[in-house]
């Protein structure tokens, strides 16, 4: 399992990941469970991913580190289920993640198609960082690297970034199209995807669910100031979500700093088994 990648390109493909009893105990739970009161998009919480699939998790997280410059070493207690009937996301870097835990390089996403008819159709398609690289000027490289809440409006010669964090955008001259990926993936397989990469749902053509697992860097800091702040949009997507996020804020009425690591975040909802 080569996971090198993760430092180049961002993500790593990894075929026959979950086993055919796992595929058939995360359908079923799928199958009985109800969307959750995020108003920001379509959700179905997982419990018994983390019964499962804790520790084959960890061990490809050991890996990680080993292998490439990550550091992973804390897996976030959300475990969610992403339906192509109920939701499709469109260029972007991903906002509540970013959001909560402040950095994205040192962050993993365990995309797992359960039920998926077609490879070749409605999986993730994906920019390599790497690829990138070649269209981004000077700070834009630091607006893309270990960022996020970005959405992307694509134009016949450029994309158009819109910046969800401090409201600010800009031009990358190429239209993302062009330089897109979309893995082959089946029922069963793994899409490691760091937290940085531009990505987006490739079509809704066919019926597909997935299973998307995080993982952090557990020693990021998390500052309350930058939690706070920010753009209208970002205001706005908290509020659309407000018990989840008052929650967070209620950590920091018991800490005397106004940073705690990432990790402190999910105190006391955490019940990953290993």
């Amino acid at each position: 399992m080569d996971l090198t990648p993760l430092d180049s390109i961002g993500y790593v493909y990894i075929p026959n990941f979950l086993s055919a009893t796992e595929l058939k105990l995360l359908n079923s739970e799928y199958q009985h469970s109800e969307a959750t009161e995020n108003k920001n998009y379509s959700l179905v919480h997982s419990k018994i991913a983390k019964k499962i699939l804790g520790k084959k998790i960890k061990d490809v997280m050991d890996a990680v580190n080993q292998q490439t410059s990550l550091h992973i070493d804390h897996l976030t207690p959300t475990v969610n289920y992403m339906d192509t009937e109920s939701l499709f996301f469109d260029w972007h870097q991903d906002h509540e993640s970013y959001y909560v835990y402040q950095q994205s390089k040192n962050h993993l996403n365990f995309y797992m198609p359960i039920v998926k008819p077609d490879p070749t159709r409605s999986g993730v398609s994906v920019i390599s960082m790497e690829r990138l690289l070649d269209y981004l000027m000077g700070p834009q490289v630091d607006r893309i690297i270990d960022s996020g809440a970005k959405r992307f409006k694509l134009h016949t010669n450029y994309t158009e970034v819109l910046d969800d964090e401090h409201g600010k955008g800009f031009r990358i001259p190429i239209n993302l199209n062009r330089i897109a990926e979309s893995p082959e993936l089946c029922a069963g397989d793994l899409l490691l995807i760091r937290g940085d990469v531009i990505h987006k749902t490739q079509d809704a053509d066919t019926h597909r669910v997935a299973i998307s697992v995080r993982a952090t860097d557990g020693n990021a800091p998390v500052s309350l100031k930058k939690l706070k702040n920010g753009c209208e949009e970002k205001m706005n997507f908290i509020k659309r979500n407000q018990p989840y996020y008052d929650k967070i804020f209620k950590l920091f009425e018991k800490n005397e700093t106004a940073k705690i690591p990432a990790s402190d975040v999910n105190k006391g909802s955490n019940s990953w088994k290993f």
